[in-house]
Parts: C-alpha cells; sequence; structure tokens
C-alpha cells in the first residue's frame, strides 16, 4: 500500500541489538563514550541507541567473519596508527 511505513529485518535481531545497546549504557566502554558522542551532537535517546545498535551489530559481524575475540580499544589503536602516518 502506498505510503504506508515498510520495516525491514528480523525484529528478534533488532530486539536483541536495542537491548545490548540499552546494556552498553551502564558500562565504562569506547561503546558508551561513542553513545555519549552522538548525545553531544545533538541526537535524541533514541536515534542515539539505533546508532549504537547499529555499530555493535557491525562489531558481532566483523567478530564472526575474522573469527578474533572483540578489543574494546581497537578504535583507539587505529586512531593512534591513522594519526602517526600524517
Amino acid at each position: 500500500e502506498y505510503g504506508k511505513d515498510f520495516h525491514r529485518g528480523r525484529p528478534e535481531l533488532k530486539d536483541a541489538f536495542m537491548g545490548i545497546a540499552t546494556a552498553v549504557l551502564i558500562s565504562n566502554s569506547s561503546l558508551r563514550k561513542y553513545y555519549d558522542q552522538l548525545r553531544s551532537r545533538g541526537l535524541d535517546d533514541k536515534k542515539a541507541k539505533k546508532s549504537l545498535a547499529r555499530k555493535t551489530a557491525a562489531i558481532v559481524l566483523a567478530i564472526m567473519k575474522t573469527n578474533k575475540p572483540y578489543d574494546d580499544k581497537y578504535e583507539v589503536k587505529t586512531a593512534n596508527k591513522i594519526n602517526r602516518k600524517i
């Protein structure tokens, strides 16, 4: 039907990743810092959590593809490598 919202994706996975995003908020990790940055840029809570859920989904996919454990300091290490090259 024209004009009707069409939602893609599996609701179970969406709920799981939104739950992960909510759980991250009580931690002191790089993901929590990412959420805080989004909020400081003016995103409301719902949009920031949705972005955090997408980021956690990307992390899970990378872990599954590479079979390497999650490293919370990875982004800091990567940023330092990039800064050294410049």
